[in-house]
């Protein structure tokens, strides 16, 4: 039986580093664009980790080196509230030996197993993403673990869509901790369905927010709009969500399905309207079909 001593569990975070999207050094470094992200991150990423109930994991925060010193101070006040170790890299060549370097140093010889979890700075998680991740841990030498269901929020619209992703950014590899540890850093999420994967179908779990300053969050075209009282309390962010009440949910539920059976877009097929509407309507039921359509294919589920 397992002990949660044979494992380490380390979240990663990517913040100014050139990684896999090229931006020179001095933008990325430049104290305009740092406010926007720093205060994206204190909004969205940062309260939603600190939130988590379970707290046996180390969170790098990757950083370029030249970072500002008044960002350098932020960074120091961060790890106060929670398990915090900033990662600072020379470049893009160097990151994965400096995540591997710092990974070493904080786990010890009783380790057997790894897991890493990638988490973007202006990205969200539940309260109990990260104790869901770990209960997850089978001894397993090398597995993907991936939540399939989570939201968008748009925050120009103000509004909630619910998403169905195989392969989220909010992915985590658990591997058989040895000198070649890989972590999850070295395969984009778009990779995961080649590998040895575990998709769980569990109530929404991550929450991707769209901003305008996004380079990559792109619509999907099957998310499916939901009431933002959905959201509960499962999710620790400082948005300014809109007030809603059960009149006004009601109204926003029966014109979002008039909308999408209006719909002319050539990507709302009939069978995207019938699982945008199952989603708006009864999102529950969804997750119960599937559930069954992954037991049925022998892959795990929770």
């Amino acid at each position: 039986m397992q002990t949660q001593k044979e494992f380490r569990h380390f979240v990663i975070t990517r913040m100014n580093v050139d990684w896999q999207i090229s931006r020179p050094r001095s933008d990325r470094n430049d104290p305009e664009f740092l406010n926007r992200r720093f205060a994206l991150f204190e909004q969205i990423c940062l309260p939603s980790v600190k939130a988590q109930n379970n707290k046996d994991f180390v969170w790098l925060m990757l950083l370029d080196a030249a970072l500002p010193a008044q960002f350098k101070e932020k960074v120091e006040k961060y790890r106060s509230s929670v398990q915090l170790v900033p990662v600072y890299v020379e470049s893009r060549e160097t990151l994965l030996d400096s995540v591997r370097r710092v990974i070493r140093e904080h786990t010890n010889e009783e380790c057997k197993y790894l897991i890493t979890t990638s988490l973007d700075s202006d990205d969200a998680i539940s309260k109990d993403f990260l104790q869901l991740v770990q209960a997850q841990f089978r001894q397993q030498e090398f597995e993907f673990i991936n939540f399939l269901f989570g939201y968008l929020y748009r925050i120009n619209e103000q509004k909630l869509y619910l998403r169905e992703w195989l392969t989220s950014p909010f992915y985590s590899l658990i591997e058989f901790y040895n000198d070649e540890f890989k972590t999850v850093l070295e395969y984009g999420h778009t990779q995961v369905n080649k590998y040895s994967n575990c998709q769980i179908v569990a109530e929404p779990l991550w929450l991707m927010v769209a901003h305008g300053n996004n380079v990559r969050t792109n619509f999907d075209v099957s998310a499916a709009w939901q009431p933002v009282n959905r959201l509960g309390s499962n999710f620790a962010v400082d948005l300014d969500f809109p007030k809603s009440n059960k009149l006004k949910i009601f109204k926003g539920i029966a014109a979002e399905i008039y909308s999408v059976l209006r719909s002319k877009k050539e990507w709302d097929t009939a069978k995207v309207k019938i699982r945008k509407i199952s989603n708006i309507i009864s999102p529950s039921t969804v997750r119960v079909l599937r559930r069954i359509k992954f037991n049925v294919s022998n892959q795990a589920y929770r």
